[in-house]
């Protein structure tokens, strides 16, 4: 009896273990974004702002003293900016996350959309995981990636800074 415990606490383990792994594995939308396009511009560059160095942001005075900006980066684990210059990597850029956003439509939800830009948001459960921000000007192409548990306050106190 005691063997048939132990083989089954194993087997709940190892199939805990396995749906942790599949779960660090999932790329958030910038991640896949680079790897799917940037061998294609040179321009695509990406800045990630790191779970670290968000804890150091939250040490400055200046975040300390503004309770929009405490409120907003209390929630973020990581920001990702991507940006391509030049107007047909704008467009072509611009395009490509649309697409991409539209093909994982049942992760990324269209929260907002304008002539120039699009908010896509994924969920779990009643928290926002990931908030994707899209927007091309005639030669730019911005992407912001925020990564966290965002309530739906987040976005109204976002708005504000």
């Amino acid at each position: 009896m005691k063997r048939i415990t132990g083989l089954m606490l194993a087997i709940v383990l190892l199939l805990g273990m396995t749906q942790v792994a599949r779960a660090q594995n999932q790329r958030d939308f910038a991640s896949q974004f680079m790897r799917l396009y940037a061998q294609d511009d040179a321009s695509l560059k990406c800045q990630t702002v790191s779970p670290l160095m968000m804890e150091r942001i939250m040490n400055l005075e200046a975040v300390e003293n503004n309770e929009n900006i405490k409120a907003v980066m209390g929630q973020l684990k990581s920001i990702q900016i991507l940006t391509s210059v030049g107007a047909e990597n704008s467009e072509d850029n611009y395009q490509k996350a649309i697409a991409l956003a539209e093909t994982n439509n049942r992760r990324y939800q269209l929260y907002k959309a304008r002539e120039r830009g699009a908010i896509y948001l994924r969920r779990r459960k009643n928290v926002i995981v990931e908030l994707v921000f899209v927007n091309k000007s005639t030669d730019t192409f911005h992407m912001v990636n925020l990564t966290g548990n965002m309530t739906e306050d987040f976005i109204d106190a976002l708005a504000k800074i």
